[in-house]
């Protein structure tokens, strides 16, 4: 049977509850910029420019030139976040986080869409029309992909959901087949759109055997990557994968089904150091294309986002660099969606907004980053 679902709130996004677990659980498996505040600037959009219908060949993400093109990025809360809860709006936020005279210079921006927000709205088409819409042509005004994330974290099966101990008002194939009916053709002829197809599936994760839980996964998820393409052909579309989408290393061996697919990784520091993360999130790499769509630390959080630039930071960044296929889109691009790259008074929906830009804090560490691999 299918039990009523306590949706997350303000005071508690989703990504800062569900982590702990999710994190704890793929451990026990094995598995300086000045500080900015907001205030009247001359804004002048990052990485200006053409945004051309992106394509995959082999292990690359190619414009229609054939040039390679690796996605560098950030990710900003669920923009009905802010049109529901946050003084700032999502625009004010965007706007920010894609301005060159503020030295931002991503050219993606990850959109999540959480359940909450599209139920808030009154389901995908409001969602749409009031909040996505004008995020997607934001972006695409200021030169800029929009990756579509649909920011579930949750079971991905019907059975998974009804053993849950989270109670949940729908089962899996009815949100998404709602959600990409709505969004994939309303987003079709947008060049400058990626949808990611399902944040993080969570169970059945089959813990040790990571062969059955990709071919559950697949098998479950082929007719929602089926469904997007149907409406959308030529958009890239993004997935995940089992155990919060951290088991990519069976894509190459089981790809899934369709044109213009791309694999993801989740990775924080308490999935353990990057050296050790070739295997599973590497390997792939070498044969189809990757997007670590997450990743970010956070020295003061005291939990399992914990980490720091010099002892994680950069060496994520030196692993990553090590793949040239490799895109990135680091977490998260506010202030209270943890870990956080800006501080503010209270624990969210407050101001002023300040750059953590500490020798250990990644919110500078980010915007160097991008500063230094812009193109």
């Amino acid at each position: 049977m299918v039990r009523d679902n306590q949706q997350h709130r303000e005071e508690q996004p989703a990504e800062s509850r569900t982590r702990l677990t999710r994190r704890s659980a793929v451990r026990a498996a094995g598995a300086s910029i000045g500080a900015l505040t907001m205030g009247a600037t001359v804004e002048t959009a990052a990485a200006a420019g053409p945004t051309p219908r992106l394509h995959t060949d082999g292990k690359w993400i190619r414009n229609p030139d054939g040039d390679a093109v690796k996605l560098r990025g950030l990710a900003g809360a669920d923009p009905g976040f802010y049109v529901q809860y946050h003084p700032k709006s999502a625009a004010e936020v965007l706007k920010w986080a894609t301005d060159e005279s503020r030295g931002w210079y991503p050219n993606i921006v990850r959109l999540p869409c959480t359940q909450d927000s599209v139920e808030a709205f009154g389901g995908p088409r409001g969602f749409v029309t009031d909040v996505l819409r004008p995020a997607v042509d934001l972006l695409g005004q200021r030169g800029v992909y929009a990756l579509v994330d649909y920011h579930l974290v949750r079971p991905y099966t019907e059975e998974a959901t009804d053993n849950a101990d989270t109670s949940y008002d729908a089962y899996p194939d009815e949100l998404l087949r709602n959600f990409w009916g709505t969004v994939a053709p309303a987003f079709a002829s947008d060049e400058h759109v990626l949808f990611e197809l399902f944040n993080e599936p969570t169970t059945p994760a089959y813990w040790g055997d990571d062969e059955t839980a990709w071919l559950t996964w697949r098998d479950t998820a082929q007719p929602w990557v089926d469904l997007v393409q149907g409406h959308a052909p030529e958009t890239p579309v993004i997935i995940g994968s089992p155990r919060w989408t951290s088991v990519p290393n069976m894509a190459p061996q089981y790809p899934f089904d369709g044109d213009n697919l791309v694999y993801s990784g989740h990775i924080y520091p308490d999935n353990g150091q990057p050296s050790d993360f070739d295997a599973t999130y590497g390997a792939p790499a070498e044969d189809v294309p990757i997007v670590i769509t997450e990743f970010g630390w956070d020295p003061d959080s005291g939990g399992l986002d914990q980490g720091t630039n010099s002892g994680w930071g950069q060496p994520f960044r030196d692993w990553v660099a090590s793949y040239e296929n490799m895109g990135w889109l680091a977490w998260c691009f506010d202030d209270s969606w943890a870990p956080t790259m800006f501080s503010s008074p209270g624990s969210g929906a407050n101001e002023p907004w300040t750059l953590k830009d500490g020798p250990e804090q990644h919110g500078g560490f980010i915007k160097q980053w991008l500063a230094e691999t812009m193109s």
